[in-house]
């Protein structure tokens, strides 16, 4: 998909998205109460909306996700090229508010930033939900995705747990744009398919194996070098030892004591 694509399908999906209507906002002024107003500010912006998910994280197959969208600011100065937006996931035991300094900056910069709360943590739906896994949180991150950004080109980043599940989520949605030249390519095979990936990292482990037994090899033949070069060594200490009381008692008593 273009950029271009991908601005379409937000523009359609950000207007039918299901939102939880059970939902309400976090109030800094009750919990806290908060004084920061870049806090205060980013809550008030907070929505939850229900995404799908398999039957093994909720009955219902629909979970409330949690997130703060800071809409890019279009300006004057800025590029027409398209800028793609940006999905942060916040650490462990914290919230979408974690972004609450860095979403505005990155808006007016013209990013469209989607800080969202992963499953179990910040103002996500608790109740009725059977599995809050790593693999849950990876689930709903995609469903949330999928649900309000249309499935779209997104650039990714977390911090900590979110990091974690950030890596999940990229690793399953990897997208590279292929041109008209890269098909041609691909279809002359100029390109690696996946067959010759395959070969490439079977290659690289069998040299590493062979890598690992010729340092196992070494490692064994250094130590028996190492015995036995103590042995010697303590054979030599022992013959300088019997060589010196051999002479010690050759010498006279009185030669000893005079000399003593």
């Amino acid at each position: 998909k273009s950029s271009s694509s991908l601005t379409t399908s937000l523009s359609a999906t950000s207007s039918s998205y299901q939102e939880d209507l059970t939902f309400t906002p976090p109030n800094t002024f009750t919990e806290g109460p908060i004084s920061e107003e870049l806090c205060t500010a980013a809550a008030q912006k907070m929505k939850r909306v229900m995404v799908p998910v398999s039957t093994d994280v909720s009955d219902t197959g629909f979970v409330g996700i949690s997130f703060i969208h800071f809409e890019a600011q279009k300006s004057s100065s800025s590029s027409n090229k398209k800028t793609l937006p940006l999905l942060l996931v916040h650490g462990f035991d914290s919230s979408a508010l974690e972004y609450r300094r860095l979403g505005p900056q990155l808006a007016a910069m013209g990013v469209d930033v989607y800080a969202v709360d992963l499953l179990g943590w910040g103002y996500t739906q608790l109740e009725n939900v059977k599995s809050f896994s790593a693999a849950a949180k990876v689930e709903a991150l995609q469903g949330f995705w999928n649900t309000v950004g249309g499935s779209g080109e997104v650039v990714v980043g977390g911090a900590s747990l979110g990091g974690a599940a950030t890596i999940e989520f990229a690793a399953k949605n990897l997208y590279k744009e292929v041109s008209e030249n890269d098909s041609e390519n691909n279809n002359n095979n100029n390109n690696p398919n996946i067959h010759q990936l395959e070969s490439h990292l079977l290659q690289l482990e069998n040299d590493l194996l062979t890598e690992q037994r010729t340092l196992a090899e070494y490692e064994k033949s250094y130590q028996v070098s190492l015995e036995r070069t103590k042995q010697r060594w303590k054979q030599q200490i022992e013959e300088h030892q019997r060589r010196f009381r051999v002479c010690y008692r050759a010498v006279p008593h009185h030669s000893r004591t005079k000399s003593l």
